[in-house]
Order: C-alpha cells, then structure tokens, then sequence
C-alpha cells in the first residue's frame, strides 16, 4: 500500500510515498481521521459514527443465519488471516477511538445517539452469550467458524462498551 499524507495537521512536513503493510495504513488512516475530526471540531459527531463501524450490526446480522453462502472476496486469505484482518481492524479503531474520548465534547443530539448504540451494543452482547451458549462443546483447537465470528462480536461489542461507559454515556443500561 502506497500513502501520501499531507494534511492541515500537525504535520509540518510531507511524507514521501511509502511502502506499509496493511495494518500500518489501516493505524495510519484510523489516525488521520481522528485528527481531521478535531480539526474541525467535530469530534462528537465522529466517535459516534466510528462506534457504529466498530460495532457493524451487519456483521451480527450473518451470524444469525448460518448458512454460510461462499467468498465474496477478490483473494482468499485463508481462514486464519481474515479473522486475523478483523481483530486488526477492531483493536486499531478501538485504540484511535480511545485516545480520542479526552478531547470529545458530547452535545445532548450526539448523547441521544451514543444512548441509542449502548442500547444495541447491550441487546447484541446479550445476544451473542446467547449464541455462544447454544453452540456445541468443542476443543477449543478445533472452534467453528461460528465461535471465531461470534467471539470477534464479543470482542467489538465489548470495546463499544467501554468506550461508551468512559463517555458516561448509558450507564446503567446491562441493568434495565
């Protein structure tokens, strides 16, 4: 992957095309967007949109239906690194997300918002303990597809929470 960045930022200087692997660009990209939000002051607005993307209802959606229907990727990675791709993608959000919360000023139409993702982020965490009950008891060197895409739920529903409950935002909500 091939990136320039010149921007308005901090960054005083232009930075050459460079050769990065995916995560770097992904870390890379995930940390422009966060300074573009401050930039602009929009920084409310964007950790609720980047906690919907963290949180992709979608991704939960195809879990419900099992059938699995074949690759619609370009390449096939295997198994292993395309689960591996989505962690990547998880943890580096989340992180950029976090570093983010300082800086954020929650307006009450940006509050209503976040209250609502706290309510999904709850009904999909009770969903998912559901899931992950139901499912059969296996080693766990052999786990399913199923237990892989619902523990990478877990984990995304997890990290939206904690970011919501540092943002004070739905306290109380696992509760009612």
């Amino acid at each position: 992957v091939g990136m320039k960045i010149s921007t308005a930022c901090h960054w005083d200087r232009e930075l050459d095309f460079h050769v990065v692997n995916a995560a770097l660009a992904l870390d890379l990209a995930f940390s422009l967007l966060c300074e573009l939000l401050q930039l602009w002051g929009q920084t409310g607005a964007g950790v609720s949109v980047l906690l919907e993307w963290l949180l992709k209802e979608d991704d939960l959606k195809d879990l419900k239906c099992t059938i699995v229907m074949g690759n619609d990727y370009l390449f096939d990675k295997g198994q292993a690194n395309f689960w591996a791709e989505k962690l990547t993608e998880v943890r580096q959000l989340s992180k950029h997300l976090l570093l983010l919360i300082p800086v954020t000023h929650v307006s009450s139409c940006e509050q209503r918002k976040l209250y609502q993702l706290a309510r999904l982020a709850s009904d999909q965490a009770q969903l998912v303990t559901q899931l992950l009950k139901e499912l059969p008891p296996t080693p766990e060197f052999s786990q399913s597809v199923e237990f892989t895409k619902l523990a990478i739920q877990n984990e995304r529903i997890s990290l939206c929470l904690k970011i919501l409950s540092l943002l004070e935002v739905g306290n109380g909500i696992c509760e009612s």
